[in-house]
């Protein structure tokens, strides 16, 4: 038998292996496509986790409101209403001004007739001795003539209580209406208020709270409120009916607030922290 020469068969043996390892693989008896394994990713620094898990989010919590409806009426404000008296005793001779008119300051309202007048508050000299016994009572302010109660004739006194004018800047009104006391939470002077009247249903006009009664009426359990209302055009008249609505917060609702929050994923946002209306 001849011999095979070794460096011969080492030479098959190579190339049959080297041709398995070339060939592609077969599919699996299944059809399924052999299984290609990649290689395993770098696992994510703490910093990337960190960030992936943190959201940062715009939460809008806001306080409930509810709506407070006052039934009252137009009057007069009382910081611009203004009774005026005579400084000098006297005889009306003449009256300038009629009910509801419009005047300005230093208007002449009426002329009182006394000889016995200080040279000072006479006319300017020259004049008949008659009209240097007459004095000029002047408007000391710009408004309406909303009362009037005096007569040609009458006999008028320095007497503070003898009111002869009522004069009122009508540029600026009152609303005065009663609310129940179990709706005095969340009320505050100043806090923003809403008026219609039956004249002009259409129209709203705005105010502020001016005045919070101190005390409850024992019988009908309500309090006195007091609001002013800007009335550039003189369109709101006292002794008009009115409603006006007050926003007040609800304490039976939960209070929230405007705030940028830091929460994990799938966690609630943190509430706590300081009421604010603020972002």
């Amino acid at each position: 038998m001849k011999k095979v020469d070794p460096v011969v068969l080492l030479g098959f043996v190579f190339s049959f292996t080297l041709i398995l390892i070339m060939a592609p693989l077969p599919a699996s008896r299944d059809g399924l496509t052999p299984v290609h394994f990649e290689k395993p990713r770098q696992p994510e620094t703490r910093e990337k986790t960190a960030a992936k898990a943190v959201e940062t989010s715009r939460v809008l919590w806001k306080q409930a409101q509810r709506e407070i409806a006052v039934l009252g009426k137009i009057g007069y404000d009382e910081e611009s209403l203004n009774d005026i008296s005579s400084p000098i005793a006297g005889r009306t001779v003449e009256i300038k001004v009629g009910l509801g008119q419009q005047i300005s300051r230093g208007d002449i309202l009426l002329t009182i007739d006394n000889a016995d007048l200080d040279p000072i508050s006479r006319p300017v000299s020259g004049e008949a001795p008659q009209a240097r016994s007459r004095f000029y009572l002047k408007s000391p302010l710009s408004g309406t003539i909303v009362e009037k109660n005096v007569t040609l004739g009458q006999t008028v006194g320095p007497d503070p209580a003898q009111s002869l004018f009522t004069i009122a800047d009508l540029s600026m009104v009152a609303v005065t209406g009663e609310i129940d006391e179990s709706d005095l939470s969340g009320l505050e002077v100043d806090q923003p208020i809403s008026v219609t009247v039956d004249a002009y249903p259409d129209q709203v006009f705005h105010g502020t709270i001016a005045a919070i009664g101190g005390s409850i009426d024992s019988f009908k359990r309500t309090v006195k409120i007091v609001g002013r209302i800007k009335n550039p055009g003189r369109q709101l008249k006292p002794e008009m009916r009115a409603t006006f609505s007050i926003e007040a917060d609800d304490p039976d609702e939960e209070t929230t607030i405007l705030q940028t929050v830091l929460f994990n994923q799938g966690q609630p946002p943190d509430r706590s922290g300081p009421l604010s209306g603020s972002p």
